[in-house]
């Protein structure tokens, strides 16, 4: 038993190089007859649209199909890597609808050694219409709200009126259109930027290269009432005030009215050094006469709205 096994696995080793080399020429046999043998496979080709001066398609046409062919391995192989189209020229049709069939056409760049077998799609619609110009109104689209203390004032394009063309179907019953959103979220100053339309497809803009949008952003306006302002008395030290606090309004940005302090407040009566007289009447507003001043650590933007008293009477000592 022994010496049997020991004979049979002697003679798995004789000549075994000539076993190899069988062994190579069976492989190379079957891989032959395999990229010989018909396969059936896809292929994406690329569309190409002739369309008739004057006229364009109310709807998108597709840019690709799928050809199902047939051919050896090796030539479908070839054929996924050629840049192959198919030339859709409908020159020749008028306004309406109408079929596509993508056998009747001619397909550039199939290598011969493929043959088509089917189309999917198989034909497409395609629907013409006249092209059209028409003038539309320009809105701006606003989204998001600025940071706290501002608000969005006013809101505009430019130019606000343009032409587009397209469709006449799509464009007929345009009277304006929107631009795509403007995010104004956490803002604080204005905008001013390049925007697209909001356009239904197959429709462009004439003449125009840029339509801007343009928001403008301004700090919000309230009114804090201060009371108990002191009233203090500069130019002459023989005088007091009768009153000696007053209530003041100021209106401006949110923001800066509420940094103000109170005790940075102050309403100043504007005296001479050669007063003379034993009283005075100080208001507040008049351009003549003795005037009351209010300071505060605010902007320019920041104005008084009202002094109550708006006369303050000041007396000599």
């Amino acid at each position: 038993m022994v010496s049997r096994m020991m004979g049979w696995i002697r003679g798995l080793w004789a000549n075994l190089a000539y076993k190899f080399v069988a062994v190579l020429l069976a492989c190379g046999a079957w891989f032959y007859v395999q990229e010989d043998r018909l396969d059936d496979g896809k292929l994406r080709v690329s569309l190409v649209w002739h369309l008739p001066n004057g006229l364009t398609t109310t709807e998108p046409l597709p840019n690709s199909i799928t050809l199902l062919v047939q051919g050896t391995r090796s030539a479908l192989r070839r054929a996924s890597n050629q840049e192959m189209k198919i030339e859709a020229d409908i020159g020749d049709v008028g306004v309406g609808e109408h079929t596509v069939e993508f056998a009747s056409l001619d397909i550039q760049g199939l290598p011969e050694t493929v043959s088509v077998i089917g189309f999917s799609p198989a034909a497409a619609r395609v629907y013409v219409d006249r092209e059209a110009i028409q003038k539309v109104r320009v809105s701006p689209a606003i989204v998001g709200d600025p940071q706290d203390g501002f608000a969005v004032v006013s809101t505009k394009v430019e130019p606000s009126v343009v032409q587009l063309r397209g469709p006449r179907a799509a464009v007929a019953g345009l009277r304006a259109v929107n631009s795509k959103p403007v995010d104004v979220s956490g803002l604080s100053g204005d905008v001013d930027q390049a925007v697209e339309l909001e356009l239904p497809w197959g429709v462009s803009v004439v003449g125009v290269t840029e339509v801007r949008a343009v928001v403008d952003i301004a700090p919000l306006f309230e009114s804090r009432v201060f009371e108990a302002v002191p009233v203090a008395i500069v130019g002459s030290d023989r005088y007091s005030p009768l009153v000696s606090t007053v209530q003041v309004t100021l209106q401006g940005p949110a923001q800066q009215l509420q940094a103000i302090s109170p005790d940075e407040v102050l309403v100043i009566a504007h005296l001479s050094t050669d007063s003379d007289r034993p009283r005075y009447d100080v208001v507040y507003g008049p351009k003549e006469g003795v005037r009351l001043t209010v300071v505060h650590p605010g902007t320019g933007e920041i104005r008084v709205a009202a002094v109550k008293p708006s006369m303050v009477g000041v007396a000599r000592r």
